[in-house]
């Protein structure tokens, strides 16, 4: 028997992008309902999640139209980076020490923004940010790492912001 298409299923053939919102809706029912699980392991590394969880997808839905920067994003936050405490979990005989300093457990938090050189270079997109924009930000991983939207600023500038962070974002894992 051949696989239903789309037609067949009562669907009418999408637009590739009509397509991802599509995907995108549907996720964002299971995103919401099975948050618990990754709540608890940023739970430790950030405060109040729960509350801003999700404003972080629907900025991650919006936050570009490349499917590169929003992988980037979604691996963020579903924690698919296999990062040496990820791969120590998977198969015990991988070190879980941090690959890059050699000191500390390579967790995604370690990896991504606790890190002494990821810190610094934060601190580089935290002033970018602020001197372009000429507002005083915080340097928060809500923000810089998960993408949660700032308030309170033009939508310009907003968006300014959320472009920057897009691609420091991306540029982290090829580091």
């Amino acid at each position: 028997m051949p696989s239903p298409s789309p037609r067949h299923l009562g669907l009418q053939k999408l637009h590739p992008l009509r397509g991802y919102a599509c995907m995108a809706h549907i996720l964002k029912g299971w995103f919401l309902q099975f948050t618990a699980s990754f709540i608890q392991v940023y739970e430790g590394f950030l405060e109040n999640l729960h509350i801003w969880w999700s404003d972080i997808w629907e900025a991650a839905q919006k936050s570009s139209i490349c499917t590169l920067y929003k992988e980037n994003l979604y691996k963020i936050i579903f924690q698919w980076y296999h990062t040496p405490d990820v791969l120590h979990r998977l198969f015990p005989a991988v070190d879980p020490i941090c690959w890059r300093c050699g000191k500390q457990r390579g967790t995604l938090e370690h990896v991504f923004w606790y890190w002494p050189i990821i810190q610094s270079y934060w601190d580089r997109v935290h002033k970018l940010l602020q001197d372009e924009t000429q507002q005083q930000l915080t340097l928060d991983p809500l923000n810089h790492l998960l993408g949660l939207p700032l308030t309170g600023l033009p939508k310009l500038t907003s968006k300014l912001i959320a472009h920057i962070l897009v691609a420091a974002r991306t540029r982290i894992p090829t580091r």
